[in-house]
Parts: structure tokens; C-alpha cells; sequence
């Protein structure tokens, strides 16, 4: 991006933080199919929070399909986040002081003032958190500075863990030939559905939704793009450091579950017997589970479905964040070891992000092997196949991050994506310009599928990516090809 566009975003974004209040103030109910919700009216953005888009997956309607939620008389207030979904938190965590539910189906939604009758686009949020944790209730990923730029925003929470992702064959069983298993996948499902069937009386369009998540929201993204449940309900896509692009098979997915339900003391194909175990007894035993091809709502792997086209034919962006091993410290441990016959090889492409520092290195290698590597072939096959396809890499360091890291981490790019700053330290803040620098291109693809004239398409020939780093943001042609075509010959990680 050119300096006088970086200077512009830098004193719209100071301008626009310099006219917030704290005032707030109820909003005028807004009608949904199932009754009146009223939101918070705060700095001219209005947010609806913990709306139900489906009914409580508790009790009979645990492990099944969503079901529509029960309209209510009078008006909702919508003024508070729902609760977490059920998920294992470490003491101190982002939100582990919150009261965790079965009962977590909801949604939330910000729109920023102006008329009813100009429907803006909507963009739908999956958050990450391997399947395993998350929630909306995150302040990272409050929508309202999204919204400001012309956009309604969206955040879902769905199913997580054995709660999301449980493929017990006496639950296949009884759903005949309908849908099991993927519950979390359903949830999102659900949740554009009831986004689709009401967000017109919001302000947005319901035919021109963007779906977008990071980590595993991105792999939900990739899975969501795959799934014949969800297809026509969206009309463009973000993967942010999206997850695996091979998934567990159903018969390793119903191994799994068994051994599960034996921890929990159940033997036997009963239905009723594994929805009677208590949430915390689910919780507390045995291993975390995630997405699988079930062959119902999960048809193919991500790389397969992409490679043969057998996806959702609409726009699409990639990215990827330069240092992703910053969080995932075990995937770059003993690399030197694992290909030391390779390491020769490796040590001509990769130099440490500059320092030649041999566990900079395998962070780097290890940024590649798990995520990028996943998300480029994924492209390719987008590409490959006709779709408007974009790649960028995050390499943005805050300036409190500057002379301590390498590269931008895990998540990083989320907090330039919605203007936020981490919840253990609020002055960590993304500088103006790139903030501006994402959101603007982020909500010009929501709006028109391209993400602006100085972000060309990845091609098969080209392979250019859009670089957001300290400079400023530029479009590079073969970014980062030469390291992709080394990894590709390595041994691989399990998962990828």
C-alpha cells in the first residue's frame, strides 16, 4: 500500500477513536422469526448479543442436528453475551472465568447506524480454538469496528469438543440416514440459516454473506466450503491460518467415540444412556475430539475437496501469519533431527528470519510444515479450479512486539482484522494504519469480492501474495515458492 493511503488510514482510524464516548443507550427492537430482540446502542454501532439461533442442545437433543429455537412474547434483551459452550479452560485464561453451558447457541450481531433500507453485507465469524475452546464472549473479536467500515458482523459460538464432535456409532445408527456426528459443523450451519432467514430486518444482505474464521474457525471455513448442507448460503470466504487439510476417517472417528463412552462407564449401544452422562463427566474424561469425513455433512478431506473443485464455487482468501510456530512450540522441537538428512537442503531456503539462529529456524520450517504449506496447496486448488482466489501473509509486529519476536504468532492478524488489542494487555495495540490497512480490504471482498486493485488473484503461474509487514502492504509474485516446493518433498506431519 502507498505512503499517502497509509497516512489517510492512519488519521481516519485516529478520527474515528477520537469521537468514541462511552454512552450507550437501548435500541429500537428489531423483528426476528421468533420475536423482538433490543440491543445496546453504544458510539453509533448497535450490537445484539446472545441471540439464540437454535434451541438448547440439552438433555434428548444432546448429539443431534440443531433445532429451530422457541419464539418468545414480548421483547428479548439483547444485551449480554450467551454462555460458553461446555470447554476446558486453564486458570486465568481469556474467559474461563464465565459460566460454561450446554445451553451456548447463540449468536451476536453489530451493525453501525444508518438506514435499514441499504442492506450491507454481512460478515460471519467462526472463531478458533482447535475445537477444543473459544467463545464470542472474547473481546478480540467484538465486531464494532468492523462494522464502522460499511459491514454486519457476526460471531457464532457452536458445539465444541466431544459435545461438537462425537461419532458413537449408536448415534449414527439412529439418525438412519440423516446427519451425526460434525454437531459443531451443524451448528454453524444453523446459525448462517437463521442469519439468512433474518438479518434483513439488521440491515444486511442476506444474499451477499461472507463467512470467515481463524484457526479452526478457518478449517471451519475450509469444511463449510466443502459441506452440501451449506452451500448457497454464502457467497465468499476467508480462511485465516486455517486448520488440517486431513481429517479423521468416520471408522477412526466411531473408535474413538467408543473408547470415549467406556471411559465414561457406557458399554453399550444406547443413545439414551450416553445423553444421561453428566456434561461434566463428558468434559473431564478422555481426549478432545474435532471435525471428521462422515460422509454425511463432511462428504471429503479439505485438500481432496479443493484439489478436485468438489467445494463452494465463490471468491476465497487464504492467509497465514509469518511466525504460526511462536504458539505451537512442539511442532519446531528436534526438526534439525527429524531431517537431518534433508537439513542441508533446508538450511539454503530457510535462514531464521534472518538470523541464521538454528531454532529460528526450525520455528520458521515448523510455521511452514503445519500451516502454510496447507494453506497455499489449499489455494492452489481453489485457483486450479476457477475460483477468485486471494493469499496473504501477516507479518505485522506490533510495535510492543518489535526486537522481541521474530514474526507475527498465531492469531495475530485477528487483532488488526477487528481493531482489538489482547485481553492480558489492552495497551498492546495495533498501529491505526494497519488496522485500516486489513479491515479495509477484508470489507471491500465482503462487499464486492475482490479485496482491492492492489491484491491480484493467485494464479497457478503467479502465486503472488499480499504482504502486510512494517513497510506497509505489497503484492509479491512467488512469495515464498522456492521454501513451499522444499517442504513439499519433506516427510510430512501427521495431519497435514
Amino acid at each position: 500500500m502507498g505512503s499517502r493511503r497509509l497516512l489517510a488510514a492512519a488519521i481516519a482510524v485516529v478520527c474515528m477513536f477520537a469521537v468514541q464516548s462511552a454512552a450507550q443507550a437501548a435500541s429500537a427492537p428489531v423483528t426476528t422469526q421468533q420475536g423482538r430482540v433490543q440491543g445496546v446502542d453504544q458510539d453509533g454501532v448497535t450490537s445484539w448479543r446472545g441471540v439464540p439461533f437454535a434451541a438448547p442442545p440439552v438433555g434428548d437433543l444432546r448429539w443431534r442436528p440443531p433445532e429451530a429455537p422457541a419464539a418468545w412474547q414480548g421483547v428479548r434483551q439483547a444485551d449480554h453475551f450467551g454462555a460458553p459452550c461446555m470447554q476446558t479452560l486453564p486458570p486465568g485464561a481469556p474467559g474461563a472465568d464465565l459460566t460454561q453451558s450446554e445451553d451456548c447457541l447463540y449468536l451476536n450481531i453489530w451493525a453501525a447506524d444508518g438506514s435499514r433500507k441499504v442492506k450491507r453485507p454481512v460478515m460471519f465469524y467462526i472463531h478458533g480454538g482447535g475445537f477444543q475452546f473459544g467463545m464470542t464472549a472474547w473481546h478480540e473479536t467484538d465486531g464494532t469496528s468492523l462494522a464502522r467500515h460499511g459491514v454486519i458482523v457476526v460471531t457464532t459460538a457452536y458445539r465444541l469438543g466431544k459435545f461438537g464432535f462425537f461419532a458413537h456409532p449408536a448415534l449414527i445408527d439412529e439418525a438412519k440416514s440423516g446427519p451425526a456426528a460434525n454437531y459443531g459443523l451443524m451448528d454453524m450451519v444453523a446459525a448462517i440459516k437463521w442469519v439468512k432467514a433474518n438479518i434483513a430486518a439488521f440491515g444486511g444482505d442476506p444474499d451477499n454473506i461472507t463467512i470467515f474464521g481463524e484457526s479452526a474457525g478457518g478449517g471451519a471455513v475450509d469444511d463449510l466450503m466443502i459441506a452440501p448442507s451449506a452451500r448457497g448460503l454464502f457467497q465468499k470466504a476467508i480462511v485465516e491460518s486455517g486448520g488440517p487439510v486431513n481429517l479423521r476417517s468416520l471408522d477412526q472417528a466411531e473408535t474413538d467415540a467408543k473408547a470415549l463412552a467406556a471411559d465414561w462407564g457406557v458399554t453399550s449401544d444406547d443413545p439414551a444412556a450416553l445423553r444421561a452422562v453428566p456434561a461434566a463427566t463428558v468434559l473431564a474424561k478422555g481426549p478432545g475430539s474435532s471435525p471428521m469425513v462422515d460422509g454425511r455433512v463432511l462428504p471429503l478431506n479439505v485438500l481432496q475437496a479443493f484439489t478436485q473443485g468438489q467445494v463452494a464455487h465463490v471468491p476465497i482468501i487464504f492467509g497465514t501469519n509469518s511466525y504460526e510456530a511462536a504458539a505451537f512450540a512442539a511442532a519446531a522441537k528436534d526438526l534439525d533431527k527429524r531431517y537431518a538428512a534433508e537439513w542441508p537442503r533446508i538450511l539454503k531456503v530457510y535462514d531464521g528470519y534472518g538470523t541464521h539462529d538454528p531454532k529460528l529456524v526450525q520455528g520458521q520450517l515448523a510455521t511452514d510444515l503445519v500451516m502454510t504449506w496447507n494453506n497455499r496447496q489449499t489455494a492452489l486448488g481453489a485457483a486450479e479450479n476457477g475460483l477468485p482466489t486471494y493469499v496473504y501473509s501477516y507479518n505485522y509486529l506490533r510495535p510492543a512486539q518489535q526486537g522481541k519476536t521474530p514474526g507475527a504468532s498465531h492469531f495475530d492478524e485477528v487483532y488488526a482484522v477487528f481493531g482489538s488489542t489482547p485481553s492480558a494487555k489492552p495497551s498492546d495495540i495495533v498501529e491505526p494504519s494497519m488496522i485500516e490497512a486489513v479491515e479495509s480490504r477484508w470489507t471491500d471482498f465482503a462487499k464486492t469480492g475482490s479485496p482491492g486493485p492492489d491484491w491480484p488473484r493467485y494464479t497457478p503461474q503467479t502465486r503472488t501474495v499480499e504482504v502486510f509487514s512494517n513497510d506497509g502492504v505489497e503484492a509479491v509474485p512467488g512469495y515464498e515458492r522456492e521454501r513451499l516446493e522444499l517442504d513439499a518433498s519433506l516427510p510430512q506431519p501427521a495431519g497435514r
